[in-house]
């Protein structure tokens, strides 16, 4: 009999010694369960933020300058569509419009301002190879694919539907030509001054639009 109540009271420890431990396991558990989320979340947050970039240098940047000149994304987005003229300068069909003179085509053509006189529209028909333009505010359509454009002068708009090379001159004054592609971009431009434009013809409006130093 006088074993009994020692045996009830090791009993009593013993039960509580596992309840403790039972205690310890689950607070550890808890305590490592609380800490990860923080640790999870910090890392979702630093992933997020490389993910996601903020768009300002997106916003200025340049795009394809085979396809929209000098624009940056920003220009083209803030373009409105009412500022077109819809004239020679802007539109390919409205240039066809107002076709003056007609120059047949040739393994080397030449059009010059100086053999022009009050033309402002000029068309070289398909078959040509290469072509040079030499003028100033002049507006030319080439009929079909060549294989080199030239461009010197000041302020000229040429309609092309596709040349494996566009060359502008290198005196100061050749200048802000534009030079409109409309089956495929050219595979080589030359331009030593660095303010000629080259973009896809259904971009022409926005384009002129944009500012003419990247």
């Amino acid at each position: 009999m006088s074993r009994s109540p020692m045996l009830r009271s090791a009993s009593f420890m013993a039960a509580c010694l596992l309840t403790l431990s039972g205690c310890s396991v689950g607070w550890t558990g808890a305590t490592r369960a609380s800490s990860a989320p923080p640790d999870q979340a910090h890392d979702a947050a630093a992933q997020e933020a490389v993910e996601e970039p903020t768009g300002k240098l997106e916003d200025t940047s340049p795009v394809d300058p085979l396809e929209f000149g000098n624009c940056t994304s920003s220009e083209i987005s803030e373009y409105d569509d009412e500022l077109t003229d819809n004239d020679a300068e802007d539109t390919r069909a409205q240039a066809e419009a107002e076709v003056t003179k007609v120059v047949p085509a040739s393994d080397q053509v030449n059009v010059t301002s100086n053999e022009l006189s009050t033309d402002q529209v000029v068309k070289v028909s398909a078959g040509a190879r290469d072509v040079t333009i030499t003028a100033q505010s002049l507006v030319v359509i080439i009929e079909g694919e060549i294989e080199s454009l030239t461009v010197h002068g000041f302020d000229n708009t040429i309609w092309i539907d596709a040349s494996n090379k566009v060359t502008f001159g290198s005196d100061d004054g050749d200048n802000l030509n534009y030079v409109f592609w409309r089956s495929r971009p050219p595979q080589s431009k030359v331009d030593p001054q660095g303010v000629n434009m080259i973009g896809k013809d259904v971009n022409a409006p926005v384009i002129r639009s944009c500012r003419s130093f990247s």
